[in-house]
């Protein structure tokens, strides 16, 4: 009740309720500097880990709430840490440590985070550094900047058994090894667990005297599970910055995001326009064909032309019901400078594959200070679940050091979920999904008195638990929700609702 009540508040009543985020939350201890910030879920557990002086893991069970205690991982990796968590619920951590040579350090917990157990993943003579990790179900994917001698390349290992081992590793990147590479973002395909994608940057092949340095941004792909990899493809019309990828505080940071709904793939990355006073922009672009050719680029936000601020390191995901999403750095509203200012964490989204983009929320409460080492990077921003976004920064208010801050908010269109609040209803209740027998997708609709907190959850013939649809506070009224069976075989099902003191299962069934 006590829950239920403050996220009312929250989402209703309090100071930043004119937004659909909720007020920042501070996640990090005491230390002075606190920046580097990943994140991932298995709702109700929110999981952060972030660089102090060493990296460090914070736990949240009450839907990132409160914040229990954190704590150091062992072995004391540096930092760019990149975290997922599987269907069962074990943490994946991958980090880079910097003793001696440069060691890729795999994390695995299969106990929320309370034990940890780490693994060396790259070769004792190559230096390696921004590792990336991808997991579904069994999989995990990591890669990789990965240096010997002369050598550069970005090199993707695979485990199909939750982590416990790896393979010793492939090259992505085609052509001359002598290239630089930077950056790397593995995902796996949703639609086809043999389709994997590599996106990648400043490479100096393809590119002429005219956008200096010379950069550009490839995707690579593998259509055998990550063992070979395609030449890969460059983005057209990107490298047009006159800075360095390296330089900061505007690292010129890429990310992608593969959709599970169309055959699209969404690169995001940070440039600038070739014009007098142009300054580092968010830049968008599609393909529509697999990763076989990119769509020229697309700035985000649409205008001005040039920006009058100063936009940085993006993050993309898409979502399970192909909505993309897009969180970014801005100093929209402040002096700032190649040097620092003021920014704040601004979030926009499409509904239409890229084609449109809704008006950018402010997703801090406040904005920050920054300079030369605060909020920049190649890191994990936020992540999605069915029903939420769950994002996290790190920021100055405004004293010297620097913290690492969590908000969330529902999804901007949930597809399948729909609220009738006319007439309330006097109780809850629990209706027979419609149609039954069902292929592949049924409607479960459910009523509700009154704002409570609520779990619809799908359980297979053996009772157990495949699918959470709904986990969180939902309003009075009337509530439809559309679960596709599309990966589930024939069968009996049974849905259960709880909410409050109410309990109900019901019975359904797949016929394919």
């Amino acid at each position: 009740m006590i829950l239920d009540i403050f996220l009312s508040f929250v989402l209703n009543f309090s100071s930043f309720a004119d937004s659909p985020w909720s007020p920042s939350i501070k996640v990090s201890g005491s230390y002075l500097v606190n920046i580097e910030a990943c994140i991932a879920v298995k709702y109700p557990n929110i999981y952060v880990s972030y660089l102090a002086n060493s990296q460090k893991f914070a736990k949240s069970t009450d839907g990132g709430l409160t914040w229990l205690p954190e704590t150091y991982l062992p072995g004391y990796p540096t930092g760019d840490g990149v975290m997922e968590t599987d269907d069962l619920g074990n943490i994946h951590l991958v980090t880079v440590n910097n003793a001696g040579y440069w060691r890729i350090v795999y994390y695995r917990s299969t106990n929320e985070g309370q034990n940890w157990l780490p693994l060396t993943l790259n070769q004792s003579n190559e230096i390696a550094d921004k590792p990336w990790i991808d997991n579904t179900g069994e999989r995990i994917y990591v890669c990789f900047m990965s240096f010997i001698g002369q050598q550069y390349r970005v090199k993707v290992m695979k485990s199909v058994d939750r982590g416990i081992t790896f393979s010793q590793g492939t090259i992505v990147n085609n052509g001359n090894l002598e290239t630089f590479r930077l950056f790397p973002i593995v995902r796996e395909d949703p639609k086809d667990s043999n389709i994997v994608y590599v996106s990648m940057f400043w490479d100096r092949r393809n590119l002429g005297s005219g956008y200096p340095p010379p950069w550009q941004v490839f995707v690579g792909k593998s259509t055998d599970g990550g063992n070979s990899w395609l030449p890969n493809v460059a983005l057209p019309d990107t490298g047009r910055t006159a800075l360095f990828p390296v330089d900061i505080p505007y690292q010129i940071t890429s990310s992608m995001a593969v959709s599970p709904v169309y055959n699209d793939v969404y690169v995001v990355w940070g440039d600038s326009l070739p014009l007098p006073g142009g300054r580092p922009n968010i830049f968008f672009s599609r393909s529509t064909n697999g990763a076989a050719s990119f769509e020229p680029r697309v700035k985000i936000p649409a205008g001005p032309v040039p920006d009058t601020s100063y936009l940085w390191q993006p993050h993309i995901e898409c979502d399970i019901y192909g909505t993309i999403h897009l969180q970014w750095y801005d100093t929209r509203g402040f002096a700032a400078s190649h040097a620092g200012g003021r920014k704040s964490t601004y979030y926009t989204y499409s509904t239409n594959r890229g084609v449109s983009w809704a008006t950018e929320e402010k997703v801090s409460d406040s904005s920050e200070v920054f300079g030369n080492e605060y909020g920049t990077g190649h890191y994990h921003l936020f992540t999605t679940d069915s029903l939420r976004i769950y994002a996290v920064w790190s920021q100055l208010r405004p004293q010297y050091g620097s913290d690492v801050y969590y908000s969330w908010r529902y999804l901007p269109n949930i597809i399948g979920i729909q609220q009738n609040n006319n007439n309330l209803p006097k109780s809850f209740r629990l209706e027979q999904n419609f149609p039954n027998p069902f292929n592949p997708s049924t409607t479960i609709t459910f009523e509700m008195p009154n704002s409570a907190n609520v779990k619809l959850t799908i359980y297979d013939a053996t009772g157990k638990e495949i699918e959470i649809l709904v986990n969180g506070i939902q309003s009075a009224g009337k509530h439809e929700v559309v679960w596709d069976a599309f990966d589930f075989p024939s069968g009996i099902y049974f849905y259960k609702l709880e909410a409050e003191n109410y309990l109900e299962t019901k019975k359904m069934i797949i016929i394919k």
